[in-house]
């Protein structure tokens, strides 16, 4: 009997073939694993949408008490976190300044709150931060209840007080448009 190279190549080549399509399933497979475990892991820092919102406690940059009620006067919050040192918090300041510029008023306030005390002033002019309550110094009871770990994070309370929709990170294409049918449902 004589050896063929050819067909023990092609062989070689399908068994190959065979053995690299089922370790590429097995990642795929593994990939979908990961992708909602880190899902569920990012949602672990978020607060609960369909969960009724906390009385937010903080103070002001001056150092005036801020108290934040939801549900008692018909209008959505916007809740801004944020960081000064955050770069991405910095790309989300024109959308939200262009939120606060296209919302109704009279169904619509927001509040912005940053996770660290000292703000700088530079950056409360900048960012037009005296146009609405800004919150430097939270109740830890705040940070705890609202799962405020990451930032930049976007967060919609319904008027009725019931969270309607946290987004974290940068607000751009599909995310904006959520945040934006959320504003005006």
């Amino acid at each position: 009997m004589k050896f063929d190279l050819h067909k023990a190549t092609d062989g070689f080549l399908m068994l190959l073939c065979v053995c690299l399509s089922v370790v590429n399933w097995h990642l795929l497979r593994d990939n979908d694993i990961w992708r909602g475990a880190a899902e569920r892991r990012t949602r672990m820092f978020e607060a609960q949408v369909g969960t009724r919102a906390p009385q937010i406690f903080g103070l002001d940059d001056r150092g005036n008490k801020v108290v934040v009620d939801f549900g008692s006067g018909g209008k959505k919050t916007v809740l801004l976190i944020f960081s000064t040192t955050c770069g991405v918090c910095d790309q989300n300041w024109p959308t939200w300044q262009q939120m606060m510029r296209d919302a109704d008023k009279n169904t619509v306030r927001f509040v912005s709150i940053t996770l660290f005390p000292t703000i700088p002033q530079e950056y409360i002019h900048r960012h037009r931060l005296h146009d609405f309550p800004l919150i430097t110094e939270l109740d830890p009871q705040n940070i705890i209840d609202y799962h405020f770990e990451l930032v930049p994070q976007t967060i919609i309370i319904g008027s009725t007080g019931t969270i309607a929709g946290v987004w974290t990170g940068l607000l751009n294409g599909e995310r904006l448009s959520e945040v934006r049918r959320a504003l005006s449902m």
